[in-house]
């Protein structure tokens, strides 16, 4: 817009940069008198310039004489621009997306994470409204309205909870967030319909994961809940919060690491280590480190056991154990040594907890008897505090060692009657332990037999019955 200027006999305003602006040029009175500020006042009014008005600078043009030169006088408001409202995600949707750099340069593809996990209750998302902003004006009192500022609709929810009131979010359910422009949902199933290998990276997931495909060496799989594998798993490492499912069988190479509290279910496994809270279920076992709470099978038409050690504190059924090379084969049930150190262990700590607890409570007695009869002094009394305190602790040590202890005798009562269950062929050099006791294999061959324990608790071989 060109400046506008407006000339009365004596001045010149000057409206500048969109009405935004007023300058003025006065011009020197003839007689010598000196205007005053509403003489100046006037002159802006004549002119429209009504708002913004610079009382600093106009008393400084008369205080000084300052003639036939150009000054700012008024100065209009721009709008202040609201805000519109917007969603702040608290989890880092871009987290691990790039992979890390070892200290010594190399690159670490495994540390790349696709998946952005939440835990139950968790805050996911917290809504800030919009901010609306205010009109301006210039010089002429013409109002400049500000832009609108929008509020966005709350966004659909699929497992979260949302609060109106503080405008939160926060997941019902552990598992993988999802956000689009209109809906936020958590997921507890995760599928990946491609092999997972070391450049797609590490899998962390709250949920169950399902990949349709093979892990390669160097990957971890790590699942609050199941993970199931359709292909192999080579090399590669899986910890589960239940059950493990390997359809296409574990190759090891003597660096897989597999762990679950539920079951663990493979085709084969060759040369890996396995810990399950449950059962192992395979058709085979190849030079590999097992260890299972429930029961070891490999009951398939050939299901063997070969090399390595293999342990199911609930008993061990298989086809064969060892074979015709004497590999030094060790296979094991019922409760080790290392177990009933561990509950004398824990029966030591929790009759010393007990014994603690027992001696505090007596003291504080004594003080809240004080305490009562206004008898106690300071430090008495917060000495008695202390004790409440430690009290507490205490009581969270005995109901620690109590739950592990009760759990302990709970496996050992089921596994009271635990055998090694041979249907076919125990080979000579294979090692058989029940309960610690160890029975060693010199036959070329036994066949058809179980292993447990008499009513003495001494360790014996018998022929199966109804073998199949």
């Amino acid at each position: 817009m060109a400046d506008e200027i407006t000339k009365k006999p004596n001045h010149i305003v000057m409206l500048r940069n969109s009405n935004m602006e007023a300058w003025l040029k006065l011009e020197k009175p003839e007689d010598g008198r000196m205007y005053d500020y509403s003489d100046i006042q006037d002159i802006l009014t004549a002119n429209g310039v009504v708002y913004g008005l610079n009382s600093s600078r106009i008393n400084a043009m008369i205080k000084k004489g300052i003639y036939d030169r150009e000054v700012l006088v008024a100065t209009g408001k721009s709008p202040e621009e609201g805000q519109d409202g917007y969603y702040e995600f608290i989890f880092d949707a871009e987290k691990h997306k790039k992979p890390a750099i070892r200290d010594d340069g190399s690159v670490d593809y495994t540390s790349v994470n696709i998946i952005t996990c939440v835990d139950g209750d968790d805050i996911i998302a917290m809504y800030h409204p919009a901010i609306k902003g205010s009109a301006g004006s210039d010089v002429k009192a013409k109002v400049l309205p500000a832009k609108p500022a929008k509020d966005l609709r709350p966004l659909a929810c699929t497992n979260v909870d949302y609060n109106p009131e503080n405008m939160i979010y926060r997941a019902k359910i552990p598992g993988r967030v999802e956000v689009t422009n209109s809906a936020i949902k958590i997921s507890d199933v995760q599928e990946f319909s491609n092999d997972i290998d070391n450049v797609f990276g590490n899998i962390d997931f709250k949920g169950d994961v399902i990949i349709h495909g093979s892990v390669s060496i160097g990957v971890t799989v790590t699942a609050t809940k199941s993970v199931t594998i359709d292909g192999t798993l080579e090399g590669g490492n899986i910890v589960a919060g239940t059950d493990i499912i390997v359809k296409g069988g574990i190759l090891g190479g003597e660096k897989s690491q597999i762990s679950a509290h539920g079951n663990v279910n493979a085709d084969f496994i060759e040369y890996a280590n396995v810990h399950a809270d449950g059962d192992v279920n395979t058709n085979y076992i190849l030079d590999s480190t097992v260890v299972a709470k429930g029961v070891v099978r490999t009951t398939a038409k050939m299901g063997s056991i070969v090399a390595g050690n293999v342990y199911g504190m609930m008993g061990i059924e298989t086809k064969f154990a060892g074979n015709d090379a004497f590999i030094r084969t060790v296979v094991a049930c019922g409760i080790r040594d290392s177990l009933f150190r561990q509950r004398v262990v824990l029966e030591q700590q929790i009759k010393s907890a007990k014994d603690v607890i027992r001696g505090i409570v007596a003291k504080e007695e004594v003080l809240e008897r004080k305490i009562r009869m206004g008898t106690a002094d300071d430090l008495e009394i917060k000495t008695k505090g202390e004790m409440v305190k430690t009290r507490i602790e205490k009581m969270a040590v005995l109901n620690s060692a109590q739950k592990k202890y009760d759990e302990l005798t709970a496996l050992f009562d089921r596994a009271r009657n635990a055998k090694v269950y041979v249907t076919d062929t125990v080979y000579c050099g294979t090692v058989v332990q029940v309960d610690g006791q160890q029975y060693t294999v010199t036959d070329p061959e036994k066949r058809h037999v179980e292993f447990r324990k008499n009513e003495n608790g001494d360790l014996e071989v018998h022929p199966v019955v109804n073998y199949v």
